[in-house]
């Protein structure tokens, strides 16, 4: 799959959990062309995107087992665990859930399953840097160039998962403490 791509024409992501992230995250999804599924336990917001972006709703117990490109926890950690994982139809995981993996090891598991795994803590760092901005009152511009690379983070990590044939997760914790090492160092 082109990590490059610029539009998701004929790409079908299944997005579980649709509420105040995922509703959107469908909305931009289907901008770009993406095919849609969702599931949610709140039935009006998998009613709308039904009706605002033709996504196929599915039960949010079932989702992660529907075939698409790319799965999104968009809702409770742990949606990779040790059934789940068995049960995974999909080449990429990138969600904001927190904790998407229950342990470490599922990291590897879908590393050796040929799954590319987007690291949660990576992919949802924009609110964090967003959240920084509005307390430390800094320039739009700023804010947004920071935002924008987590793209060149998360294909910086894959490159490396890549390269040393280790999963994306021990990739983003050897990145992160290297960061925090130095600036433990700097201080």
């Amino acid at each position: 799959m082109d990590l490059e791509k610029d539009n998701l024409k004929d790409l079908t992501v299944a997005i579980q959990g649709v509420g105040h992230v995922g509703h959107p995250l469908a909305a931009e999804l289907h901008k770009l062309g993406a095919k849609l599924i969702v599931a949610d336990t709140n039935k009006e917001a998998t009613d709308s995107c039904m009706q605002k972006f033709n996504a196929k709703v599915v039960d949010a117990n079932e989702i992660h087992k529907e075939k698409c490109d790319i799965f999104s926890p968009c809702a409770l950690g742990a949606i990779i665990n040790d059934e789940t994982i068995k049960e995974l139809n999909c080449k990429i995981i990138a969600g904001s859930a927190n904790n998407q993996l229950k342990k470490s090891i599922h990291g590897e598991i879908l590393h050796k399953n040929g799954i590319l795994y987007a690291t949660d803590y990576v992919i949802n760092s924009g609110g964090l840097i967003f959240a920084e901005s509005l307390y430390n009152k800094n320039n739009n511009a700023e804010v947004f160039n920071k935002i924008k690379n987590i793209k060149s983070s998360l294909l910086n990590i894959f490159a490396e998962s890549e390269k040393q044939n280790l999963p994306t997760n021990l990739i983003a914790n050897q990145i992160a403490e290297k960061k925090l090492r130095d600036h433990g160092n700097q201080i």
